[in-house]
């Protein structure tokens, strides 16, 4: 019996190691079988991302057509007067003025006004002095809503800016001149915030600026952009885009882009005060799509509106083009505006840097400032008397929200700065009244139109404060639009096509540190 114990135990042994090694197989083939449905579940769930992220992207650019559309007529009908569109007549013959609503839903107080109070025949400026100011239906955020996607517009006056070109034209004298205005505009630019900016900070961007467009420094390292508008002869370089200066070594991001600061005021940087789009004259020997002088040299010609992933151009309907590529049938139209500043639209830091301080006080350029700020108590009047549209106010309240503001003053002439305190004829001397003249008007043609869209996935959303942006995937827009009257009627050209930029744009108050408490905008 002993020995048959001990036999049993050393059979035994061998069979509990078998057992041992068949756990730790089990185990392991357990292992690789759990990563192997993890690796298969996370594949497939960032394939199915990736593909939702896709086809929201497709959804998107699919709808922001149909709001590129509505924005571009917006502009349209705002010179076009009895034959503007449906909606243009709904929000601008009505007489209704939409609210300001910022993108994601800010209402800003000061960017409210009388839709279409001017420019057409309820307007303050009437048909005879039509002017652009902030108070215009396409001046407004609009909010679109298709589906689950929304889209929010915001159309930027490329006339209230300086342009950049002016430093390089005319004579020696002329160009010292407007050097030393840009140099004046970037140190106002940034006054009141940290990280201010002084006028020898300005006078080195413009002496970069300058040795960019210089054609003799051109070489291997920096070299000449084929272009139809560059002569062999013409020894500067004008932009094809402003954002060309961040090639400058003075020029960084956070200079060129506007910068949302933690109390929620707004740093304006060099986009919002400069640029290189506003056409100044034709030559007279000019073929379509050439000879601009102190025009965009890219994307001037053969431009069209196409999306960034699609070749469809923008179109009005039945095969009406909206939206036309290069500057074919405009050269007989009206001519472009040029370098007058649109005194209803320019930034603080445009105004203050256009003439030194001892020719015109920093004062005189705040009750400018004020006097635009200020309601309109004769367009309020009249609105108050007014029987709404029950249709037209549906349609506002769906694309501007339900709070509505009392329409604001604008210059309909340049004539009525004579209202302003401090610039009445009596207080400003022969000289200065000229340049004014020369060098301000109350008209607009080159606009960016920006275009924000999302996937609404979260309908119990709401901003909280202002310049708040909404979570989840997004897609903007930009393009640069020349509105131009013909023999054929108003059209809007694309000097730039639609591509996307990296920020979204807010509209930045005049008086930001007066701004209300935050109230988000209710739509229907």
């Amino acid at each position: 019996m002993h020995v048959r114990t001990g036999s049993l135990r050393r059979l035994a042994g061998p069979r509990d190691g078998e057992r041992g090694v068949v756990l730790i197989l089990t185990l392991l083939t357990l292992l690789i079988t759990v990563a192997m449905v993890t690796q298969l579940t996370v594949g497939s769930s960032v394939a199915w991302n990736a593909t939702r992220y896709r086809a929201d992207r497709i959804r998107m650019e699919h709808a922001t057509r149909s709001a590129a559309q509505d924005v571009l007529q917006l502009l349209i009908d705002d010179v076009a007067g009895e034959g503007a569109s449906g909606l243009g007549q709904a929000l601008g013959a009505s007489g209704m003025g939409p609210s300001g609503a910022m993108p994601g839903g800010d209402a800003i107080p000061g960017l409210q006004g009388d839709a279409g109070a001017d420019g057409g025949e309820d307007g303050g400026g009437g048909e005879e002095s039509p002017s652009d100011s902030r108070m215009d239906t396409w001046a407004k955020p609009m909010r679109v809503r298709i589906g689950n996607i929304e889209i929010v517009s915001f159309v930027e006056d490329e006339n209230g800016k300086f342009n950049v070109h002016r430093i390089v034209e005319g004579s020696d004298e002329n160009q010292e001149l407007e050097r030393a205005r840009m140099a004046r505009i970037v140190d106002k630019m940034r006054d009141g915030f940290d990280g201010d900016l002084g006028e020898s900070d300005g006078r080195r961007i413009v002496e970069d600026l300058v040795g960019y467009m210089d054609r003799r420094r051109r070489d291997r390292d920096l070299p000449l952009p084929e272009r139809h508008s560059l002569g062999d002869e013409d020894r500067w370089v004008l932009l094809g885009s402003l954002e060309e200066m961040l090639l400058l070594e003075s020029v960084t991001e956070e200079l060129f882009y506007d910068q949302v600061i933690s109390d929620e005021r707004i740093a304006p940087g060099l986009q919002s005060v400069l640029t290189c789009y506003v056409l100044p004259a034709f030559e007279e020997d000019s073929a379509a799509g050439e000879g601009i002088e102190g025009a965009p040299a890219a994307g001037a010609a053969d431009a069209g509106g196409d999306f960034p992933s699609d070749s469809g151009a923008q179109t009005g309907g039945e095969g009406e083009s909206v939206g036309e590529g290069g500057l074919q049938g405009v050269l007989e139209g009206e001519p472009p505006i040029g370098n007058l500043i649109n005194l209803n639209t320019a930034p603080r830091a445009v105004l203050e840097g256009m003439f030194p301080g001892w020719e015109l006080e920093p004062s005189k350029v705040e009750e400018i400032i004020r006097w635009r700020n200020e309601v309109d108590e004769e367009a309020a009047d009249q609105r108050a008397q007014e029987t709404p549209d029950p249709e037209a106010q549906e349609l506002q309240d769906a694309l501007f929200g339900r709070d509505e503001e009392d329409p604001l003053q604008f210059f309909s002439s340049l004539e009525e700065i004579a209202e302003v305190d401090g610039f009445g004829v009596e207080d400003l001397t022969p000289e200065i009244q000229a340049e004014l003249e020369a060098q301000f008007g109350v008209q607009s043609d080159v606009f960016s139109v920006y275009l924000w869209a999302r996937v609404v996935r979260d309908e119990s959303w709401e901003a909280e404060r202002y310049y708040q942006e909404a979570p989840g995937q997004a897609l903007r827009l930009r393009a640069l639009v020349w509105r131009v009257t013909t023999q054929d009627g108003v059209k809007a050209v694309f000097l730039r096509p639609w591509h996307e930029v990296p920020y979204t744009r807010w509209r930045i108050p005049d008086f930001q540190r007066e701004l209300p408490p935050f109230r988000a905008q209710r739509f229907r």
